[in-house]
């Protein structure tokens, strides 16, 4: 007996381009005006299988070292739909504003 199993494609790379803007968009917003803290802030998308997770890393400014501090900032699920922390959907990264409209003034999502 043969048994075929579908396997879903991976959209990951796809993801993972289409929210580079939306990443670095976030990274400028939380690192403004924070000149005298001794870490930046970087935003990183970690792989999922349904949703994959927005994270919020700080790096020491002097060594580069990444802080053992992280944060969730919120999901895009393998359509491009783009959840808050507690996984309401607030935009698209397909769009052509690319995620940007559900930022609230400091960078979080709405």
């Amino acid at each position: 007996m043969i048994v075929r199993v579908q396997s879903k494609p991976d959209n990951f790379p796809l993801i993972l381009d289409e929210s580079r803007f939306l990443l670095r968009h976030l990274k400028q917003m939380h690192n403004k005006g924070i000149e005298g803290f001794q870490h930046r802030i970087e935003f990183v998308l970690v792989k999922g299988n349904t949703y994959h997770k927005i994270i919020k890393q700080f790096r020491n400014k002097q060594t580069l070292e990444l802080a053992s501090l992280t944060k969730l900032h919120g999901y895009i699920d393998n359509k491009g739909n783009l959840y808050n922390d507690r996984k309401m959907i607030r935009g698209n990264i397909h769009l052509p504003e690319r995620g940007i409209n559900c930022l609230s003034h400091d960078g979080y999502l709405l």
